[in-house]
């Protein structure tokens, strides 16, 4: 039996949970974000609308220590979602 030592308002902890930030909502050309990554990529002007591919994008953002994290993310996403394995 699972008990807890405190007690918690599930309510609260599931509106912690930004569940809709990790899904991908953007998609042209082949390209998926999420909203935090689209945040980030609006906050430094990066504009992925305009790409027309993923590695245009990636270009884009290469070079930007602060957006490491969203290239490694697009690129994992890219591969697992279109290379055919």
């Amino acid at each position: 039996m699972l008990t807890f030592d405190n007690d918690y308002d599930i309510n609260s902890l599931v509106e912690s949970l930004s569940l809709s930030d990790n899904m991908h909502v953007y998609y042209k050309n082949n390209i998926y974000l999420t909203q935090k990554q689209i945040d980030k990529l609006d906050y430094y002007n990066i504009p992925y609308k305009n790409c027309n591919s993923v590695s245009e994008l990636l270009f884009l953002i290469s070079g930007n220590e602060e957006l490491d994290d969203i290239a490694l993310e697009i690129s994992e996403f890219n591969y697992y979602h279109n290379t055919n394995k």
